[in-house]
């Protein structure tokens, strides 16, 4: 229903109540009543007495300032009376958009949310403010369950619904993932897919798809039941590779460039490089132009086929010349990539001195772990331009983190400030992190990481960033409790190492040394982690070793 739809209807009750529809003696007793049992005695046994106290909360909330205390009370007010109302809703998550606002309402709205777990559009609302606050636990995923189970047939539900459902049946999936519950997550995507009434099947495949891919990753290798049978990971995996050759199949039907543009938006979202290349190339036959051109090439990096970029790359000067930056550019990080260091270098060489130049060189150092020539070249470079490259300050923040250099964090952060990306989640957690890590700017450092969660309450980089100043700031208590929701939201087994590490110093911290141990043995027997120093980690169990000998 359209705003202006439900503000007609709402005035039509009201003048209804003046006129027809309100029975003999109501009025008179409606004089005498509080508001909410007046519109029920003058709409007996109907929603319109809700409907009118929405209104009039709805009208009320113009009296005060947007944002205001009072105004968000009288919009969940409406919402409680018509949980369909779509532009209180839109008001209220405008005035909810800081974090301390989310995390004062969004209990209430929650409450408001459980009472009408059979309106998608408000559950859904509600989990998204709870996920700004920060906080997403209990109250939460007992919502999702309600609003599920509040759904007879999904696929009957109209298009803009159905696709609420799946949002909250891809919540509970990352319920399932957390409690590391596969057997139930099965369930849930099997019930999905073999629904084949329901429209979006490509979305549901890439939610089964994501979900085999990461329980394969945390399942046991070992062959099971004396080994007649495969592992777990095994048979997640060939799940996994089951759902990406049913999309490929699938394939012959896409026949429109949006078709074909969607699918390999979906390749790119599940890791599937190679066949996002395939839908690229295909693409570009249909219509061959700069920028489809371009995207072939994107995709052959994704996939880390360098040899077929050099070639795109020349066909990308060859045809359009005016592009023939981007093809330097492309050949001189697909050679980099593939460890063709030399190669790049004397590529570069043959380039005229100048910005472009010294940005691809700077690349070039960053590629090769050489963060001091690195460290020396940018700040060269910035001094003559201050640097406005995001991705640039990207490198800088990692040579700051290896080189231990608070000064060259300052830097970048000052850099990102001016260009408005600071408080970015991904550079707001960068930036928070690696103070942390350099115990610096705690205060500051903390408040970037809380911006991120804010984003993304459920990402374990952010929680362990989170946890990790917690930890610097002796906030033990609190450390512990986001480092231990790090792990639980884990997505790849390739990234716990680091927050294994972590989880053992602050529990070595709470004087837990036998917890620390058994982290930090975890930690260790994780699968590489580039970001995690496994001497450090040794030399904390050889001590704690010792110390229980």
């Amino acid at each position: 229903m359209t705003e202006k739809a439900w503000l007609l209807m709402l005035t039509g009750i009201c003048c209804c109540s003046t006129i027809c529809a309100v029975p003999p003696g109501a009025a008179i007793a409606a004089d005498h009543l509080p508001a909410e049992e007046a519109a029920t005695a003058a709409f007996p046994g109907s929603e319109r007495g809700h409907k009118l106290l929405a209104l009039e909360s709805y009208l009320q909330s113009f009296r005060y300032p947007p944002n205001s205390e009072k105004r968000i009370e009288l919009l969940l007010n409406v919402l409680d009376q018509d949980p369909s109302a779509r532009m209180p809703r839109l008001m209220l998550g405008k005035a909810l958009l800081g974090r301390k606002q989310a995390e004062t309402y969004a209990p209430r709205l929650l409450l408001i949310a459980s009472k009408h777990a059979g309106s998608l559009e408000l559950v859904n609302f509600a989990l998204q403010v709870a996920r700004r606050s920060g906080k997403f636990e209990n109250a939460e995923y007992k919502l999702v369950n309600q609003a599920l189970r509040s759904v007879g047939d999904p696929a009957s539900l109209p298009d803009s619904e159905r696709y609420l459902y799946l949002r909250l049946a891809d919540e509970k999936l990352a319920e399932y993932k957390r409690e590391r519950n596969f057997e139930a997550a099965e369930q849930l995507l099997d019930g999905l897919l073999e629904n084949e009434r329901f429209p979006e099947q490509d979305l549901i495949r890439e939610s089964a798809g994501r979900f085999y891919r990461y329980a394969a990753g945390f399942s046991p290798s070992e062959r099971r039941f004396l080994g007649l049978l495969p592992s777990l990971r095994s048979v997640y995996q060939d799940k996994f590779d089951r759902i990406a050759a049913e999309l490929a199949e699938s394939e012959v039907k896409l026949q429109t460039v949006p078709e074909l543009r969607r699918r390999l938006a979906l390749y790119q979202r599940m890791g599937l490089f190679d066949d996002a290349m395939r839908i690229a190339c295909r693409i570009y036959v249909m219509q061959p132009n700069e920028s489809n051109l371009a995207q072939e090439v994107d995709c052959a990096m994704s996939a880390g086929r360098y040899d077929a970029a050099l070639v795109l790359a020349e066909e990308l000067r060859k045809k359009y010349p005016a592009l023939s930056r981007i093809a330097d550019m492309i050949v001189c990080r697909a050679l980099a990539d593939s460890g063709r260091i030399e190669e790049a270098v004397k590529f570069l060489d043959q380039l005229p001195p100048g910005k472009f130049r010294t940005e691809q060189e700077l690349y070039l150092y960053f590629q090769g772990r050489d963060y001091k020539k690195f460290r020396k070249a940018f700040l060269a470079y910035d001094h003559k331009t201050p640097c406005k490259s995001p991705e640039l300050l990207t490198f800088v923040l990692v040579a700051a983190e290896k080189l231990r250099d608070p000064s060259l964090l300052r830097l970048a952060a000052e850099r990102l400030k001016k260009i408005d990306r600071l408080e970015d989640p991904l550079f707001a957690n960068s930036v928070g992190y690696i103070s942390a890590e350099l115990n610096i700017d705690l205060p500051e450092a903390e408040r970037l990481i809380r911006l991120a969660v804010a984003v993304d309450s459920r990402n374990s980089a952010f929680l362990d960033s989170l946890a990790w100043v917690q930890f610097r700031r002796g906030n033990l208590k609190e450390a512990r409790k986001n480092i231990e929701l790090a792990l639980s939201c884990l997505e790849s087994p390739e990234d716990a190492g680091t927050i294994l590490f972590h989880a053992g110093e602050i529990a070595l911290a709470q004087g837990e040394p036998a917890a620390a141990l058994d982290y930090f043995r975890r930690a260790l027997a994780s699968p590489e982690d580039i970001e995690l120093d496994p001497e450090a980690v040794r030399a904390r169990i050889d001590e704690l070793e010792k110390t229980q000998q």
